[in-house]
């Protein structure tokens, strides 16, 4: 299957999979995607189980597209809210048109910031299937016996570094030369232990470690982290873990982002699909975040010590990557 033409002649795309049940967050993406002032990539959403309604795209510029991931019917997923579209990630680049020879693969819960994407297009990704960024738990976590055991049983060794798979910017000729995606199914459906993040343990069990890492900036992980998130200005924030913006009863996330995500979903009838946190929570949160600052300014944050020192490496440029091997 090949994307329609488009009045774009780009060779890059932006790409995200979905089902029904995250197309509200993407068409949101999509929106700022396209607000971008140097678009110079095409923005493509690829739909599982979506109505023709639900497809439709009333701004030309957006494709959206019915999409069939690979049967993986043998294959259980590893926790209970994950769905097919969670692993179909790994097998996009046969769903595009051929003159793709980037990709940028996004998770829909994530949120554009005032970067320009054109600058991560220019990344040369060389002989690397794909760009991508450290996980937060490699960040966090690294040297601690259950993230290590975790590496291990996945075939890495310790210094290994390990990638998030929400964002990843894809060198097409590379990534299908190599046979990633089928690899990576392979891996899937072989019963060899995949760890508990599905397509992101894959990715990592067999790349092991050949991939080129981007900076922080690109798939920022720590969007709670209110100060440190507004302090180094990510071009792209992802919202991982269980709590959303549009769903954040507890107040957790900046109330910029729910308000925003309504005000552009309102009138794409997806009004409902963001609600309000409970105001005593947000009240809650904010008192926390409070209190955090003025001990942290006593007793400074590890955790967020280790952050700085990773976007740190990457100061130079905001688009800056580094080889990994």
């Amino acid at each position: 299957m090949s994307t329609p033409t488009t009045a774009n002649s780009n060779c890059n795309a932006v790409v995200m999979v979905t089902d029904s049940g995250y197309l509200p967050a993407a068409r949101f993406v999509a929106h700022q995607l396209l607000g971008q002032a140097d678009r110079n990539f095409d923005v493509i959403i690829l739909a599982i189980g979506c109505s023709p309604a639900q497809r439709h795209a009333a701004d030309t510029k957006l494709s959206i597209i019915d999409f069939v991931p690979h049967d993986m019917s043998g294959f259980q997923l590893s926790r209970a809210d994950r769905t097919s579209a969670a692993y179909a990630k790994i097998n996009v680049t046969p769903q595009l048109a051929e003159r793709f020879t980037k990709v940028l693969y996004l998770d829909a819960d994530v949120w554009i910031g005032s970067r320009s994407l054109a600058h991560l297009f220019a990344t040369d990704l060389g002989h690397y299937p794909i760009a991508a960024v450290m996980d937060a738990g490699e960040v966090l976590r690294g040297d601690q016996t259950d993230w290590l055991d975790y590496k291990r049983r996945l075939g890495l060794s310790a210094k290994t570094p390990y990638f998030n798979s929400g964002m990843m910017l894809i060198n097409r000729r590379v990534f299908e030369s190599e046979r990633v995606g089928s690899r990576v199914i392979d891996y899937l459906t072989s019963g060899r232990y995949i760890g508990q993040l599905d397509d992101q343990s894959a990715l990592n069990a067999v790349l092991n470690g050949h991939w080129l890492e981007l900076s922080p900036l690109w798939n920022w992980m720590y969007a709670t982290r209110w100060s440190l998130t507004r302090d180094v200005d990510p071009g792209i924030i992802h919202f991982i873990g269980s709590s959303k913006p549009w769903r954040d009863v507890k107040g957790r996330h900046d109330p910029r982002y729910r308000e925003e995500m309504a005000h552009v979903l309102k009138p794409l009838h997806y009004g409902k699909f963001v609600d309000d946190a409970f105001f005593p929570n947000r009240l809650g949160a904010d008192a926390g975040r409070l209190a955090k600052t003025v001990l942290g300014k006593i007793w400074p944050d590890q955790r967020e010590a280790r952050i700085r020192k990773r976007v740190a490496n990457f100061a130079e440029s905001d688009f800056a990557t580094r080889s990994l091997v």
